[in-house]
């Protein structure tokens, strides 16, 4: 009976020691950007960041305020107060990133990389080749993000295709993904109009308009 009662106390014992460090885990782990619609973090560039980089912040930007109606603000690094206890967002190619050890000049092409660092996030890409020709690989990271933590969809092209979930409160749970695409060129090409294009077009009987 006395062995029973010992094994059914140290059963309760372990049980709640787990419950604990699941809690303690998930609040020291999970990152808030946004509180009751208030927001809690910021983004963080390079003092001189990549186009990309401007655009990624400006997508992320653009689906917190469609998701919560925050306006989460962007601060350069070297603007960004070291007491600051905001939850960062670190987007690009950055100093912070570099000295947590992330160097996304050594990704593969158009690699990403999502990752909470403490109270940090990280999250960046390949966006140079080694000709020195633009890639987007931020941006890819930015897009990722929004699809596994903000629930965004891209159900078909166009505004009315584009779902962003409604909530006051955005967190993010602890985050550590990388993923380097198979396929280098992932988009459909279009070259726009141009002389060689207009006299195809001339050739075909087509307008400009027609062909837009």
């Amino acid at each position: 009976m006395i062995r029973r009662k010992r094994e059914t106390r140290l059963l309760k014992e372990a049980v709640f020691l787990v419950i604990f460090a699941l809690a303690f885990s998930s609040t020291v782990d999970a990152l808030t950007l946004v509180r009751d619609g208030k927001a809690t973090s910021v983004f963080v560039t390079a003092d001189e960041p990549a186009d990309i980089a401007k655009l990624a912040v400006s997508v992320l930007q653009g689906y917190l305020k469609k998701a919560t109606g925050a306006d989460v603000p962007v601060v350069t690094e070297s603007k960004l107060a070291a007491d600051d206890p905001r939850a960062r967002v670190f987007v690009g190619d950055t100093k912070r990133a570099a000295a947590l050890g992330v160097d996304a000049k050594k990704f593969e092409r158009e690699q990403i990389l999502i990752k909470t660092f403490g109270n940090e996030l990280i999250i960046v890409g390949n966006d140079v080749r080694p000709d020195g020709v633009g890639l987007m690989g931020t941006l890819w990271a930015a897009n990722q993000f929004a699809e596994e933590s903000l629930g965004v969809r891209y159900l078909w092209p166009g505004p009315l295709g584009e779902i962003v979930p409604k909530r006051a409160t955005i967190e993010v749970a602890a985050m550590d993904e990388t993923f380097a695409p198979p396929l280098w060129q992932r988009k459909i090409r279009n070259i726009g109009l141009n002389e060689r294009v207009q006299r195809i077009l001339d050739n075909l009987g087509w307008s400009a308009k027609a062909f837009e």
